[in-house]
């Protein structure tokens, strides 16, 4: 067994970001690594997964309901920035505090929390990305979300269950 290729996804759900050389860790799994998702603005009824089934606000997206989302290229800029490219329209995103006044509730398979809402211009150009109303939010250290809700096993930050994700080929 061999290493084939090394990346992350800093958007939940969004493209893989390949090609690195070499991977940081830090207690919430892979530095930048789901970092960051996006999540209903309003109700929006499903139409493509779990058919009818109405997502709340803060409900996160991802490309089972929404194909746009594989789409969507992110990748960390300096320490506090994230550039945001779908189909050769760029943001860069200035990560906002993280303090109470930035939080909004969220949920994420089946965890319910708070995170830093990264603010208007993002939802704006999101929303229009995902054609309805959307957030960009960011995991927050000050309301973290623990593996298993175990703040022993460490965070999670918006993973499907655990900081790690590892594949195989062939």
């Amino acid at each position: 067994m061999h290493v084939e290729k090394l990346g992350i996804s800093p958007l939940k759900s969004g493209r893989y970001y390949p090609d690195h050389q070499t991977l940081w860790f830090e207690t919430n799994g892979t530095f930048g690594d789901r970092r960051h998702m996006v999540v209903e603005a309003k109700p929006h009824t499903n139409v493509r997964y779990h058919v009818d089934e109405v997502a709340q606000p803060g409900q996160f997206l991802s490309q089972r309901e929404d194909p746009n989302m594989a789409k969507i290229i992110a990748k960390p800029v300096f320490a506090f920035s994230l550039e945001l490219n779908f189909e050769g329209e760029t943001i860069v995103v200035s990560e906002k505090d993280d303090e109470e006044s930035n939080l909004i509730d969220v949920s994420v398979w089946g965890w319910h929390g708070q995170a830093v809402d990264e603010g208007d211009e993002a939802a704006d150009w999101m929303s229009r990305v995902m054609e309805r109303p959307v957030r960009l939010v960011r995991a927050s250290s000050k309301k973290p979300r623990f593996v298993e809700g175990n703040n022993v096993l460490g965070g999670g930050n918006f993973s499907a269950g655990y900081p790690l994700l590892a594949t195989s080929v062939g």
